[in-house]
């Protein structure tokens, strides 16, 4: 196989990988959930991308949520506990807007998780 026929494999691979990657956000948007975002619902799916983990609520597929701005409201916020990767497939989020509260039913048990202040910028 030639050189040319190689380096011309290549792109169109490449060329697909991006188209791919970039058709599967524009067909499912993502909100990252904040202080000021109010949300409500059953979680009823996730979607991973590497170590990103996003949620769908109530069955929904149009839009997909990311919860990696809360950290546990009591104990030490630790980087390595976020809150998605603590969720999973039918807990209900509750969060009111211009709230930094966020709640998590799973069964009888209800966890609080705080909203992390986003960094200043200068």
């Amino acid at each position: 196989m030639s050189t040319n026929r190689i380096l011309a494999l290549g792109a169109v691979a490449l060329l697909l990988y991006l188209g791919f990657s970039y058709g599967l956000r524009a067909a499912f948007p993502c909100t990252e959930v904040g202080c000021d975002t109010a949300v409500s619902g059953r979680i009823t799916g996730a979607f991973q991308r590497k170590k990103s983990r996003t949620f769908f609520l109530d069955g929904k597929l149009d839009r997909r949520y990311d919860f990696d701005a809360f950290a546990p409201a009591t104990g030490p916020a630790e980087e390595d506990n976020p809150l998605s990767q603590y969720l999973r497939k039918g807990d209900l989020v509750s969060k009111s807007g211009r709230a930094a509260l966020l709640t998590v039913q799973r069964g009888d048990t209800l966890t609080r998780w705080v909203c992390s202040p986003s960094p200043a910028v200068p």
